[in-house]
Formats: structure tokens, sequence, C-alpha cells
């Protein structure tokens, strides 16, 4: 085919050329021109880059304190955890001494009923 680099064919058979100019690449690719910038440009975007700092810094500086609310949680929680078990502990052996005692008074109670008995029917 006697085609260059700039010919070009299309699907309806007819060829053509490509427009050549200074942003073509030998290699077939684009080039990108980059344009500078004015001052007031330059300006704008510092100022926009510094609130979006700020912005980060104030963002940064409240996950900071979250966190050391969250640990300071935590440590509360692992407190509170093992204050409520020795409550639970407590609990169950004033239960038992509650029990024990239950006990007690019935057997006293059945002793006195029995002593009761025995002098009531001796008179």
């Amino acid at each position: 085919m006697g085609e260059s680099d700039d010919e070009y064919s299309t699907d309806d058979g007819k060829s053509g050329k490509r427009k050549g100019g200074d942003n073509d690449d030998p290699d077939g690719q684009i080039k990108v021109r980059k344009t500078h910038k004015t001052s007031d440009e330059d300006g704008k975007h510092e100022e926009q880059l510094s609130k979006i700092l700020d912005l980060l810094r104030d963002l940064s500086l409240e996950v900071k304190e979250l966190r050391k609310e969250q640990k300071d949680y935590r440590n509360d929680i692992i407190e509170l955890k093992k204050e409520n078990k020795i409550l639970i502990e407590q609990n169950r052996e004033m239960e038992c001494k509650l029990e024990l005692l239950g006990d007690k008074i019935d057997k006293l109670e059945n002793e006195k009923r029995q002593n009761n008995l025995i002098v009531q029917g001796l008179r």
C-alpha cells in the first residue's frame, strides 16, 4: 500500500489525508500542549489549594479527637465490664447466703413449733 502515516482510509473505501499539525507525533499519537496560566489563575488555584489544605487539617484534627474519645470510651467499657463481673459474683454470693439463711430460719421455726407442741402437750 503506498499510504504514508498521514493517510487513512474509511469504511466506505474513501481515503484521505489526516490534517497535519504541530500536535502530531511521528508515532501517530497526539501531543498535548501545556498552556501557561496567568498569575490571576495561579492565585485562584493557590487560594483553593490553601482552603482545601485547611479543611484537611481540620478534618485530621477532628479524626484525632474522635479516635481519642473512642479510646477513652473503650477504656471506660473495659472498666465497666470488670465492675459488672465483680457485681455479678457478689450478687451470686448474696443469693447463696440468702438461701442459706432462709433454710436456717425454716429449720429454727420448725424446731420452735416442735418445742411448743411438746410444751403444750404436757400441760
